[in-house]
């Protein structure tokens, strides 16, 4: 890093980059918001909301390695607004859908676009940012995508409502295409522009050295435990529990 990642133009390239991540969490969450609508149109039961839900984290777990293989050939620049394209490509399946196939179609290729994001924003983040600045700019990267995951709450339920869930889809849709417009204008992989330093270690070789690491297995079981059970019940079921239990309202 050097002086010209100085002053605005870092936080412009982090700026552009977490509000993309933001739509990750968006989407995360935006089932548990949209699930009684498409039950409803479609006459369909909780089972089958909850595997269009689960599309999504179908298509983010199987990404994970292909992710950081495309922000390592391609640069994190080009990954991350190729994301944001296919997400608008999913987006646009899922609001046009005829079936409800076509929907968990829609939504699978959702989760392939948003994959790439967080990891490209790590990328992003360790040639703008020092190494001192690096683990205060991932929580802050963090945070601001909950707020991703609490606009797809009350302020979606708002717009599903007015709007309905398939012209509120498109609208996340158009939003993702603007977003990969922005990257593609304002982001670049480092201070210096998009040339980019590969990696001389192998995927495998990488994936090997840490599953070596002791250090790496507790957070993963965490994440593979708590984590996930706390994602599955927060982001796809949290809304109606507390809509049947306590008589919340959807907003």
């Amino acid at each position: 890093m050097n002086e010209t990642s100085t002053g605005y133009k870092k936080w412009l390239v982090w700026g552009v980059m977490v509000t993309a991540y933001m739509l990750v969490f968006f989407h995360r969450y935006s089932m548990g918001s949209m699930g009684d609508f498409i039950m409803k149109e479609f006459g369909t039961t909780a089972a089958v909301i909850g595997m269009i839900g689960a599309m999504y984290s179908w298509a983010y777990m199987l990404m994970q390695l292909p992710a950081g293989m495309l922000a390592d050939s391609i640069g994190p620049r080009y990954t991350a607004a190729t994301g944001m394209l296919v997400t608008f490509l999913g987006s646009l399946i899922f609001a046009y859908a005829p079936s409800v196939h076509v929907v968990m179609l829609g939504r699978f290729i959702i989760g392939i676009g948003v994959s790439v994001i967080f990891i490209s924003t790590l990328r992003i983040q360790a040639s703008w940012f020092s190494p001192t600045e690096f683990t205060r700019m991932s929580g802050l990267t963090v945070f601001m995508g909950k707020i991703g995951a609490l606009i797809a709450e009350t302020p979606l339920v708002i717009m599903i409502e007015k709007y309905g869930w398939r012209n509120t889809s498109v609208i996340i849709g158009v939003a993702s295409l603007i977003i990969a417009i922005l990257i593609f204008l304002f982001v670049r992989n480092t201070p210096q522009g998009d040339k980019y330093e590969h990696s001389d270690v192998s995927i495998w070789e990488g994936l090997i050295s840490a599953l070596k690491n002791k250090y790496t297995w507790f957070p993963m079981l965490v994440f593979f435990g708590i984590y996930a059970s706390f994602i599955a019940f927060s982001a796809q079921w949290g809304n109606k529990f507390l809509q049947d239990v306590y008589h919340i309202s959807k907003t």
